[in-house]
């Protein structure tokens, strides 16, 4: 009975080791490919606060500089950072912004009114109902910044940032 015992808890023990094993193994291989497949900016499908779907086939077809910025409404350090987009909105009127979230439409569209995002016609709100970023870009953090120029990464920021780095010159 004892002998048993041992042998159920030993392969219950190298079960959970391979499952995380493997859990590990594939968020590398996950990292990998969205590193892969962020150096451009990548295929994606998001919906718009009209509804209405928004994908890279949507953006102009300009090389001004571009940021995905993946945000939360209920994050002071996403709260910190629109408010310095509306205080920078003169510098930052060329920099096309866009704002992606999981969020509900209402919580999106409290925190817009807030902070007063909707006057600002270079940042577009976007949401995330496929909770596909993870899967393009890589992480789930908030905030996370992506921002290309001629529609190539150049810079990736995870987490709080200043705005010069959204607005430095690249």
């Amino acid at each position: 009975m004892k002998k048993n015992a041992i042998k159920c808890v030993a392969i219950l023990c190298l079960s959970l080791v391979m499952y995380l094993s493997f859990r590990i193994i594939n968020g590398i291989q996950q990292k990998k490919i969205s590193d892969k497949n962020t150096k451009t900016i990548p295929l994606f499908s998001f919906v718009s606060m009209s509804g209405k779907k928004f994908s890279n086939l949507d953006l102009p077809n300009v090389d001004a500089k571009i940021v995905f910025n993946y945000f939360s409404p209920d994050c002071d350090h996403c709260q910190y950072m629109a408010t310095q987009y509306f205080k920078n909105r003169e510098k930052l009127k060329d920099i096309l912004i866009l704002m992606i979230t999981i969020a509900d439409s209402n919580s999106v569209a409290v925190f817009s009114n807030n902070y007063q995002l909707s006057s600002m016609p270079n940042i577009i709100l976007l949401r995330d109902d496929k909770y596909d970023f993870y899967k393009i870009f890589g992480t789930m953090n908030v905030p996370s910044f992506f921002i290309y120029r001629h529609k190539k990464l150049v810079k990736k920021i995870i987490g709080e940032t200043k705005i010069e780095n959204i607005l430095a010159p690249i």
